[in-house]
């Protein structure tokens, strides 16, 4: 890639703030009043760990995050949000944690005429495109039962770090247009183009439909084509089907994934990637009383080689209890687990749950490769007002490496707004 067409990348995105941030002076229709809130969370925790040669650790620390945000702004048209984390391990050294995290910050700007703008870093799920975003997403609607998205930028690095992803190296861009020819159906392609290393790592073409050819039936089914590799890499599809809130619910699913490496990266070498095929099916059903069953079979294929897993789990008002076993070539495992919710008082709940597995990495392995697993928590949850919760928690592991592991949280929930329920904190709150 040539530096003449490296330099209009960050001036293009600029442009697109300015005329996002002019073309919000549009008429404005009328909204609901303006609102913000302001969401801490505070976690200190203790964990002691004994392994099998006498050696322990013993450590103290803490975390905070927070989520802010304020919406329906000047009429309606803007919003903004924020969310991240600006502390953790304190007795980690700087080299070994992050000190701070920027998980979301952007402004979303509506336009008027169908028009919308989010600016800054947010998370990107348009079809092909997966990923925490650094720079900006438009969408419009051109005509009925059509929408348009384009989106420019960079991804954030990895370290969610208080600093733009990289543009030059690591630019990113792509489309999505979805279309509702009729109610039933919704069909959308979507193209990509990805960067790294200042090299092209990837061009895409996704397709996707959605079905829902009766009551009670869903049908998806996506696919995946890289036109640098030129190669379908995924294809996928979905079906759901329940009638009713109280009836039994079906899912089905199956996935074929085929040579999906980087080919920048070292491991593009090798030629021979196996194709990985998935299957999956599961039935539920949870009667009014709140009692009910469901049952899974997953399967995977991966060139010769098959593992499948097959359990069950009855439930019940409180909690579930639930068994699975695995076999095949990836060996073989058994696994029980329970799980109880109790909601005391209005103010106080409590849950807990274990899970007990006996392993080994190989099928038809001795028995004296047989390995057990045993985790356990216990939970305490306090809302003693609108606005502050607490919470305290006890962690237990046991393995063939640690010989008891304990940990101890204890969490601090502040939250702060203003024309915003209590529902309405719970449902804005920090997304990860």
């Amino acid at each position: 890639m040539r530096s003449g067409q490296k330099e209009w990348r960050a001036p293009c995105l600029l442009v697109a703030l300015a005329v996002a941030t002019a073309a919000g002076v549009a008429s404005a229709a009328t909204t609901p009043p303006s609102s913000w809130k302001l969401q801490l969370r505070s976690t200190t925790y203790h964990y002691e760990t004994e392994e099998p040669n006498g050696a322990s650790l013993d450590r103290v620390g803490a975390y905070q995050e927070f989520d802010a945000g304020g919406f329906n702004l000047a009429n309606g048209r803007f919003a903004f949000r924020a969310s991240g984390r600006f502390a953790d391990d304190l007795s980690l050294k700087e080299r070994v944690t992050d000190r701070s995290r920027l998980y979301t910050g952007h402004v979303d700007a509506r336009l008027g005429a169908g028009l919308r703008a989010q600016v800054g870093r947010q998370f990107l799920q348009e079809g092909i495109a997966g990923l925490t975003l650094d720079g900006v997403r438009l969408s419009a609607r051109p005509i009925d039962r059509t929408e348009l998205r384009l989106w420019a930028g960079a991804p954030a690095p990895h370290s969610r770090e208080f600093k733009l992803g990289d543009f030059d190296q690591e630019a990113t861009l792509g489309a999505r247009l979805l279309v509702a020819p009729i109610k039933q159906m919704r069909l959308s392609t979507s193209f990509a183009y990805r960067e790294r290393g200042g090299a092209v790592a990837g061009r895409p073409l996704g397709v996707e439909g959605v079905l829902t050819p009766c009551k009670g039936m869903k049908a998806t089914g996506r696919a995946t084509y890289d036109l640098l590799t030129e190669g379908w890499e995924r294809e996928e599809a979905l079906c759901q089907y329940s009638v009713g809130e109280h009836l039994p619910m079906i899912s089905a699913q199956v996935l074929d994934r085929r040579r999906v490496v980087d080919p920048l990266s070292w491991f593009s070498a090798f030629e021979q990637v196996e194709r990985v095929r998935i299957g999956r099916l599961s039935v539920r059903q949870v009667v009014e009383s709140g009692y009910g069953a469901e049952v899974e079979y997953f399967g995977s294929f991966v060139d010769d080689y098959t593992s499948a897993r097959i359990g069950g789990a009855f439930l019940f008002p409180l909690g579930r209890i639930g068994y699975s076993a695995r076999v095949g070539d990836s060996g073989e495992e058994s696994r029980l687990i329970g799980e109880v919710r109790a909601p005391i008082r209005s103010w106080l709940a409590l849950d807990g749950g274990v899970m007990v597995a006996s392993y080994a990495l190989l099928q038809d392995g001795l028995n004296s490769d047989d390995r057990e697993l045993t985790t356990a928590y216990a939970r305490a949850r306090l809302t003693p007002m609108e606005g502050l919760g607490l919470s305290f928690e006890v962690q237990n592991v046991e393995d063939p490496r640690h010989e008891q592991d304990v940990r101890f949280l204890a969490g601090l929930d502040l939250s702060l707004g203003a024309g915003l329920s209590r529902n309405d904190l719970l449902r804005k709150g920090a997304s990860r």
